[in-house]
């Protein structure tokens, strides 16, 4: 997100405010006809990092900008500034007391929802001049599989679904934001929250109907969990690390209950094409998402029904030597995930050239 002065001992988020101001940094796709604005529209997911998780980097990042004050500032900016028409954000905490308001003010309606027994909650928000809600609902994914009576599997990991017209056209968008287990030693819980959310999704929807599913799935791009979504293909055994024989049998049990064959939904990874975007033969997807001192990957993902919806553009990734820093958060960016967001727009109202 651009070449940054850095500031060690700002505690005032003004300068983090000022180096942000030419967001967005966006990566057209050359490929499809400009068209007009009017059919087009954005969706960004991003990890806040809630306040009660801060304490995690307290050994690793200065205080100051742990402080909610200040990466809450920083964090209304940035909406601000990449003006989403819907966001879908995750780990969000002060609901009531800032964030509900704030984003109010910036012209969102906003769905909300706890996770099960935590603080920290998912929120979709929808500009109302542009999105009318149809309605929504919540999922638990503590729930509704036949593995939940293991304390392995009661995470408190919760799913938005909701529907929107866009005004501009008519079209219905079906938006699911969600927030997948974090621990990477427990991938057969993250693809069994997977499972249930894509088992909603083959019974609930079919080929004309749009879809865009986002949120930080705690998976990188190439994962057993990622993989089904975007292939529908059998769990592999060299992707399962830190997996017992037990975790692998109902990693291959959850796999054996999911459709494989004529299913009518097919879902694309948004940022798939960022290397293409990026002229760079070398990258398919971004180096990461989420960026600590020990720990670098890809794990925010937003996915997209191919078959109704086209990229016009994706929100650009800052470089590690533009992050300025060994991990994340840091004084300019005010999450230990950055954001994802795309320009979509209608197959039937472009072609491609």
């Amino acid at each position: 997100m651009g070449n940054l002065i850095h500031r060690r001992n700002s505690p005032d988020p003004i300068e983090a405010i000022r180096a942000i101001k030419n967001l967005p940094y966006i990566l057209p796709n050359q490929n499809i006809e400009e068209g007009t604005s009017d059919t087009s529209f954005t969706v960004l997911s991003y990890n806040i990092l809630a306040d009660v998780y801060k304490n995690v980097f307290l050994f690793t990042i200065p205080c100051q900008f742990l402080d909610f004050n200040y990466r809450s500032r920083i964090i209304i900016e940035e909406l601000t500034k990449l003006s989403a028409d819907i966001i879908c954000l995750q780990e969000v905490d002060h609901y009531e007391d800032f964030y509900e308001p704030k984003l109010t003010e910036l012209g969102y309606e906003l769905i909300y929802k706890k996770k099960d027994k935590k603080k920290d909650a998912c929120v979709i928000g929808f500009k109302k001049n542009v999105f009318e809600s149809l309605g929504y609902h919540t999922l638990s994914l503590n729930t509704g599989h036949k593995y939940e009576d293991k304390p392995d599997f009661i995470r408190g990991n919760i799913v938005i679904i909701a529907s929107f017209k866009h005004k501009p056209t008519g079209k219905v968008v079906n938006v699911i934001n969600t927030h997948l287990f974090w621990d990477p030693k427990f991938e057969y819980v993250k693809y069994c929250q997977m499972s249930q959310i894509m088992n909603y999704i083959d019974q609930n929807f079919n080929e004309n109907d749009t879809i865009i599913w986002a949120g930080d799935f705690n998976s990188k791009p190439f994962s057993n969990t990622v993989n089904y979504v975007t292939q529908r293909c059998a769990p592999k055994l060299d992707l399962m690390d830190h997996q017992c024989p037990e975790k692998i049998q109902i990693m291959e049990e959850i796999y054996s209950s999911l459709p494989k064959e004529n299913c009518k939904v097919k879902l694309g990874n948004a940022y798939s094409i960022y290397g293409n975007l990026l002229n760079d033969t070398n990258t398919t997807y971004p180096e990461f998402t989420n960026l600590t001192h020990n720990f670098r990957g890809t794990f925010d993902h937003i996915f997209y029904t191919d078959q109704n919806l086209v990229i016009k553009n994706l929100l650009k990734i800052p470089t590690e030597q533009e992050i300025q820093e060994k991990g994340l958060p840091n004084w300019r960016y005010p999450s230990d995930h950055l954001p994802l967001m795309v320009k979509f727009d209608f197959l039937d109202m472009k072609s491609k050239l």
